[in-house]
């Protein structure tokens, strides 16, 4: 059965037949090349028909899911999580592969994402920390994190257990050695990942705006630079932007930690890294005119005697710089009141914190901590 022309009928036909008519009615009325006519015929061709193609091309869009095309690569623990959860912002940042940042999938701290030896370690890990949860907690598929009211029973357990896990810093590794590669490890994962070198905030209101700060004091107006002065501010620099760096990734890893993130965001936004910089910028500045949170000769008075050229104070190696990225997330905590001494008088508990987050980098990186000689004095 064939349908009738009304049926048949669309918006674009229909309004072409009234123009039609319209325009028709105006020839009667003047001429056959009367103004109606010709204002008629430029309203449907050169606004109207351009006007409803675009309209229409947006509806089609706009039920188009675009991120299909970019599939997550999730790892097996993380399958359940993912299929009930999508992220809830389109200000979405990528990385270099064009793939969201994913706050909770600990993939996000492996550098060399094609590695199976640290790929497993890794996922030997977290299978660890999910031991350490009490029952109710437990979800072997899920991504692993801990309740903030459950923290201190998690801690108690992780102590209890870690001697026969296996996960102890191996022997051949100090202390210093994991401070100095997690370091550059950090430093190379806000690389690829996060990209802050392309954001204002950071090149131009953090590392600019800083860097004329310390120029004034390393190069006064008005008088001779100070000895190997140009050595120094280029140190500076470096120590300004890759602190900046790394703490930024540590505030992330603390936040996925505790799922503490906020509420319905999944990724990386761009919201999200301007407001952790924006708390790193007013602390740079904060040391550099000297506002102290503790008097005395602490890491705050040696940051301050860098950026005001005490020369006296010798520039700090990357062992050092890690430690001072701690203080940096630290001091972030403590000023949000996310401390765990909210929860517990153990000030073992928030060391232990921190012992979690390098327990995720190295066993997340083991092939580069383990087998990459350093040189601990390198700056």
């Amino acid at each position: 059965m064939t349908s009738s022309a009304s049926e048949r009928s669309t918006p674009f036909s229909r309004l072409n037949e009234e123009l039609v008519t319209l325009a028709f009615r105006g020839s009667k009325q003047n001429s056959p090349r009367s103004i109606n006519t010709m204002i008629c015929t430029f309203t449907y061709h050169v606004i109207l028909i351009p006007a409803l193609l675009i309209a229409a091309m947006k509806r089609t869009w706009g039920e188009l899911d675009f991120n299909a095309a970019s599939q997550i690569e999730h790892t097996p623990e993380n399958v359940g999580y993912f299929a009930s959860h999508a992220p809830s912002d389109a200000n979405i940042m990528k990385d270099g592969t064009k793939k969201p940042f994913h706050y909770y999938d600990w993939s996000f701290l492996r550098q060399n994402q094609q590695n199976e030896e640290s790929g497993k370690r890794q996922k030997q890990l977290l299978q660890f920390f999910k031991e350490c949860k009490r029952g109710g907690d437990k979800d072997e598929k899920s991504f692993f994190f801990i309740k903030r009211n459950h923290a201190v029973q998690f801690l108690k357990a992780y102590k209890k257990k870690l001697r026969n896990s296996g996960f102890t810093l191996p022997p051949h590794i100090t202390p210093e050695q994991r401070n100095f590669h997690h370091y550059n490890i950090l430093r190379k994962i806000s690389d690829d990942k996060i990209n802050l070198g392309s954001y204002p905030l950071f090149s131009e209101e953090i590392v600019q705006a800083m860097m004329r700060r310390v120029r004034r004091s390393y190069q006064p107006a008005g008088k001779p630079p100070m000895r190997d002065a140009a050595n120094r501010i280029w140190q500076i620099r470096s120590l300004i932007t890759n602190v900046t760096k790394v703490t930024h990734l540590l505030m992330i890893s603390v936040l996925s930690l505790f799922k503490e993130h906020k509420e319905g965001e999944l990724t990386l936004t761009e919201d999200a890294i301007k407001e952790k910089l924006k708390f790193i910028q007013g602390l740079w500045v904060r040391l550099e005119e000297g506002k102290f949170q503790n008097k005395g000769d602490g890491w705050e008075k040696i940051v301050y005697n860098l950026l005001n050229a005490q020369t006296e104070t010798r520039m700090m190696v990357k062992r050092e710089k890690y430690t001072l990225c701690w203080n940096f997330v630290n001091t972030w905590l403590e000023e949000n009141n996310m401390q765990l001494k909210k929860i517990s008088r153990e000030p073992t508990h928030s060391n232990t914190v921190t012992e979690i987050i390098n327990k995720l980098i190295l066993f997340s990186n083991f092939e580069i901590v383990s087998k990459k000689p350093c040189a601990l004095d390198e700056e």
